[in-house]
This record gives C-alpha cells, sequence and structure tokens, in this order.
C-alpha cells in the first residue's frame, strides 16, 4: 500500500530525508507552499536556501479558517490575495532608507529594493531580526530563526545594503538625502507606574528572552497576553537534556508506537504565578489552534493565573496586589512585565516636519495588539506601493 507522510515537513532536506529512509513512498506539503509557493521551483534549482519556511505558527492559516476567515500567511501575505499584492518594477528608482530591521522593516527593504529600489537599511542592534529573535528564545519557537535566515537572503540578492550597530539619526538621514524613509524602528516594553517598578528585580520580557537577566526560582508575570504565555512557558521549561527530542515529545504527551500512554510532563524549572487587571479568562487572544497547547503546558507546570488584580507596590521582596478588595502579598524573586509596549517612532515626527516623504509601518505605526502576521503584511504593501 503506497504511503504518503505529511504535516511538519517544512524543506525539501526532510522530504529527501523521509524517501531515501523508506519510511514513505510520497510526500505531501500544504503550509510550506502557502509560506512560498515556488518552493518545489527553488528546490529543483539548488536554491533551498531561499525558500521562505513555514513556521507552524498557524495565525493566519488555520486560525483563519477555524473562525470563517479565507486562508492566509504570516510569511507570505500576499496567500490567497495575490491580486492585491502586485510586484511591479519601479517607474523610477528611488533611494530609500529603513530604519528598523525587524519583522516590517525586512520586508519593506526586500519588497522595496526587488522592484527596482536602492535600499539602506539600518538596524541599531548587531543582528537583524527585531522582535522575531527575541520570540525564537520561547521554547517550540526556534523556527523564527530560520525566517530571519530566509529573510536576509532575500535582502542580499536583492541588494539591500545593511548597516548593523547603526542607529540612524536624524541628521545623518537629511544628510543623505533620501527620497523616502520608512520608519520602521518597532517597540519597546511599557513599563508600569507601579511603585517600585523600577527596582532590580523587576526585567520586561525583552531582557528575559534576550538572556540580558535570569530569573530567580519564584517569578511574578505581571500580564495575560500572548507575550505572557510565552514567558511563562519559557520560564517553566526544563533544559532539553540528553534526551532523544522524539522520545521526550512521546513521553511529554503520551504516546509511543504500542498506543497511549500516560503523560509525562517534565518538572518546571521554576514557580510561576500570572497576574493582570483585566478579570476576564487568561488567554482570551490565543490562537484557535495553538492556545490549548500553551494552557496545558502551564497548566501542567503548576502556574497559577490570577485575574481581576489591582497592582499596588513592588519591593525587593515581591509584590502588593488588592485582589477582591483585600490585600495580597506574593513574594517572588523575579518579576517579569508583559504589560503591553510602546512605539519607538521618534524619527517620524522630526522627519514629517521638515518635509521628507516618511512612513511608518508595524509597531512603529501603531504598538498595540501587534504581531508578526500584520508587521510583514504593513512591510510588504509598503514596499510594494514606494
Amino acid at each position: 500500500i503506497p504511503v504518503i507522510a505529511a504535516n511538519r515537513i517544512a524543506t525539501p532536506e526532510d522530504a529527501e530525508r523521509i524517501l531515501a529512509a523508506g519510511q514513505a513512498d510520497l510526500v505531501a506539503l500544504a503550509r510550506p507552499l502557502l509560506a512560498d509557493p515556488a518552493f518545489v521551483n527553488k528546490a529543483a534549482a539548488g536554491r533551498a536556501s531561499a525558500i521562505m519556511p513555514c513556521i507552524a505558527c498557524n495565525q493566519a492559516c488555520l486560525d483563519a479558517i477555524f473562525v470563517d476567515r479565507i486562508a492566509g500567511c504570516m510569511v507570505n501575505p500576499a496567500c490567497c490575495r495575490e491580486q492585491e499584492f502586485v510586484a511591479e518594477r519601479a517607474a523610477a528608482a528611488k533611494r530609500i532608507a529603513v530604519v528598523g530591521g525587524g519583522a516590517a522593516g525586512m520586508a519593506c527593504a526586500a519588497h522595496a529594493a526587488e522592484r527596482g529600489h536602492r535600499v539602506v537599511l539600518f538596524e541599531c542592534n548587531g543582528a537583524l531580526g527585531g522582535q522575531l529573535r527575541v520570540g525564537g528564545e520561547v521554547p517550540d519557537k526556534h523556527e523564527f530563526f530560520r525566517l530571519i535566515e530566509a529573510w536576509q537572503q532575500r535582502l542580499r540578492e536583492a541588494g539591500v545594503e545593511v548597516r548593523l550597530k547603526r542607529p540612524a539619526e536624524l541628521l545623518e538621514l537629511m544628510a543623505e538625502r533620501f527620497d523616502s524613509i520608512v520608519v520602521a524602528s518597532g517597540v519597546r516594553p511599557r513599563r508600569p507606574s507601579i511603585p517600585g517598578a523600577d527596582g532590580p528585580n523587576v526585567v520586561t520580557y525583552e531582557q528575559l528572552l534576550t538572556g540580558q537577566v535570569e530569573a530567580g526560582p519564584r517569578v511574578a508575570v505581571l500580564g495575560g497576553g500572548r507575550i505572557a504565555f510565552d514567558v511563562a512557558l519559557f520560564l517553566v521549561a526544563a533544559a532539553p537534556g540528553a534526551e532523544d527530542p522524539q522520545l521526550r515529545f512521546r513521553r511529554r504527551w503520551g504516546f509511543d508506537q504500542d498506543g497511549l500512554r500516560p503523560p509525562q510532563p517534565d518538572s518546571p524549572a521554576r514557580q510561576v504565578w500570572m497576574l493582570k487587571r483585566s478579570p476576564e479568562p487568561f488567554g482570551k487572544n490565543l490562537g484557535k489552534t495553538t492556545g490549548w497547547i500553551l494552557r496545558r503546558e502551564l497548566k501542567d507546570a503548576g502556574v497559577r493565573q490570577i485575574p481581576g488584580v489591582e497592582y499596588q507596590a513592588i519591593d525587593g521582596a515581591g509584590l502588593t496586589y488588592r485582589l477582591d478588595g483585600a490585600d495580597q502579598r506574593l513574594d517572588v524573586d523575579t518579576i517579569v512585565l508583559c504589560i503591553g509596549q510602546d512605539p519607538v517612532n521618534e524619527l517620524f515626527a522630526g522627519l514629517s516636519a521638515r518635509g521628507f516623504d516618511v512612513h511608518a509601518v508595524g509597531g512603529a505605526r501603531d504598538a498595540h495588539d501587534l504581531d508578526a502576521v500584520r508587521a510583514i503584511e504593513e512591510g510588504t504593501r509598503l514596499g510594494l506601493s514606494l
């Protein structure tokens, strides 16, 4: 009986390995072809590294289908909307500056350069990626780094000049006489006006995930959105160790080649509490197809979730909050802020006031409820319109 293998076969190398090992007679692809319709042609031409990868986020494809919306793709905004994203050669080549090398900035720079513009991409850090690079540190999101690598190759092939460790200054941009300037400088984590929130035991999600700080054994996560769930998962995740990843996955979720077994989750690395001001249940905005996994992971790790709190104060030993009219005390070693983001767009006002053709995309335009789907789509649309 011919056997067809499917699901998370994301690269030509994976497909060839399955066929060569005799594990299947045919390989079927679905989501990878949404991310890059040229997947097969690139593989056949020996350009597998140029394939824009599916990262299995489900945010714009399966999550959309399950709420009766047309399927899309985070990586490829043109998916199922190809007529809205027509790449026409620019009538006249412009010199364009893109400030910020995150998802929106990379998408904008690549598409603009592919249309014939001369693009300079400024990035204040030593590597491209922005919030994608931060998110890639979360367990099971390492494929974000593959996406960053694919964008970097696309930028190289399009001839984009990338300037790393170069925070673009107003006077520098003015002196270089760019025809258009795109502010894609992203977001910064918001700090609340809670007394004591500037203490040394209070850190942002970005500081934690990028390894600038290490959390103690007892941690409070302030916030109940997607970032807070990712941070909580990061905090409780145990080090991988020497166990085979496939065996570990089977043990954790309770199955093997003989059938179902009692699940055996890893012991949590830390004790974690999640708190938020809203009385609504935690995880309301998680994905339809992936949210249950996060909820289950945190439940099995013993993470306690406390909604409807009013923060009172933070000190070196923890925080005080009010719940149902009564003051409560939570002693923790580290407090992680996941309570929103603010746009980094100071350049926009200065350039606009001086008459430059300036645009803002992604978090720099609007930090509210930002995700990579919106950031990449905004960057793509602008890159195709300049």
